[in-house]
C-alpha cells in the first residue's frame, strides 16, 4: 500500500506508474491523479501546445515528406497491397451502409418489421461471397459494386427487414425476379 501525495488516499502499488528515480520505484501520484494533473496542465497550456505542434509540423514538413517517399520506395509492394485491401474493404463497407439506409427508408415507408445493421448486411454479402445467388456472377467488378440486394419476401408484401431476408443478385437476375 502507498499513499498518493496528491489525493492522500491509500492505494495498491499497482495503481501507481513506475518511476526508476523514486526510492520505491513508483510515482508519487496515483494513476488517476497523474491523469487529472496532465489534463489540467494541457488545459492551462493549450494554446502554447497547439502553437508548438503547428510550428513543429511546418518546420519538419520536408523531412516528413522525404521519410514518406523513402518508406514508399522501400516498401512499394506492401504499401500497394495494403491500399488495395483498404479500398476493397471500404467499398464493401460503403455498399453495406447504403443498403442499410435504403432498407431502413423502404422498411419504414412500408411498415415492415425488423431493422438491420451494416455489419449484418456485410456478413450476409460475405456469406454469398459477394456474388449473385442465382448465377454466381461476381458483383464487384474493378472496384465497383455492380449488384443489387434483393428481399426474398418483398417488403411490400410485409416481408421482414432482417438480414436473413436479403440476397445479393446481379442486375439481370434481379430484373428476372421482379418480372
Amino acid at each position: 500500500m502507498k499513499v498518493c501525495s496528491r489525493c492522500k488516499r491509500s492505494r495498491l502499488s499497482g495503481e501507481f506508474y513506475s518511476k526508476k528515480s523514486s526510492p520505491d520505484g513508483k510515482s508519487s501520484y496515483c494513476k488517476a491523479c497523474n491523469k487529472e494533473y496532465g489534463r489540467q496542465r494541457y488545459l492551462r497550456n493549450r494554446n502554447t501546445a497547439l502553437a508548438d505542434a503547428k510550428r513543429n509540423y511546418l518546420e519538419n514538413r520536408e523531412a516528413r515528406l522525404q521519410y514518406k517517399r523513402a518508406y514508399y520506395q522501400a516498401n512499394c509492394a506492401e504499401v500497394t497491397a495494403r491500399n488495395i485491401r483498404w479500398r476493397d474493404a471500404e467499398l464493401r463497407r460503403q455498399v453495406a451502409v447504403i443498403t442499410v439506409q435504403s432498407c431502413h427508408r423502404r422498411g419504414k415507408e412500408l411498415g415492415s418489421e425488423g431493422r438491420l445493421t451494416y455489419k449484418q448486411v456485410q456478413a450476409r454479402l460475405d456469406y454469398f461471397g459477394w456474388s449473385c445467388k442465382d448465377c454466381s456472377a461476381d458483383l464487384v467488378d474493378g472496384g465497383e459494386w455492380v449488384g443489387q440486394v434483393h428481399h426474398q419476401i418483398p417488403l411490400g408484401k410485409k416481408g421482414p427487414n432482417w438480414a436473413s431476408n436479403l440476397v445479393p443478385l446481379c442486375l439481370d437476375c434481379h430484373y428476372e425476379r421482379h418480372r
